[in-house]
């Protein structure tokens, strides 16, 4: 995968924009957000409390125990193309380049269009963004 990223991004014009981060965020691991909730449920443990014991968000807490986001939840959108989908993707690109065939970010799209109506993935329009072919490419 990594080389097939090195050869896409070889044939790319670069053009990224950096941004600073945001601040701390999501600083607990899973098992200190299991052990959080089993501290409020089993030892009458208070959220707060087990929120300062374990270094959790109280909000984080909350929501997790009450049941209306998972425990193990990832944060963030699903992702819609796994790692293995989109190096496919890549080796198609790189396989046209190899072979001397011009191959544009457009035509790119429209394949990844093709390949979501096969593999049944759905984007929010016909082909994938903009923002998904910087992140490709970096």
């Amino acid at each position: 995968m990594a080389k097939a990223k090195e050869k896409l991004k070889s044939l790319t014009k670069k053009t990224t924009k950096t941004r600073s981060k945001r601040g701390k965020h999501c600083l607990w691991t899973d098992s200190a957000m299991i052990s959080a909730i089993a501290a409020v449920r089993k030892q009458n443990m208070s959220q707060r409390q087990a929120c300062k014991t374990f270094r959790i968000p109280r909000c984080t807490l909350q929501v997790r125990q009450s049941g209306i986001t998972e425990i193990n939840a990832k944060s963030g959108h699903p992702i819609l193309l796994s790692t293995a989908q989109e190096e496919k993707l890549v080796d198609y690109a790189c396989n046209q380049a190899s072979m001397g065939i011009g191959f544009e970010r457009k035509q790119l799209f429209k394949y990844a269009g093709n390949f979501k109506n096969k593999h049944k993935v759905a984007f929010k329009r016909e082909s994938p963004s903009l923002k998904w072919w910087r992140l490709l490419t970096t």
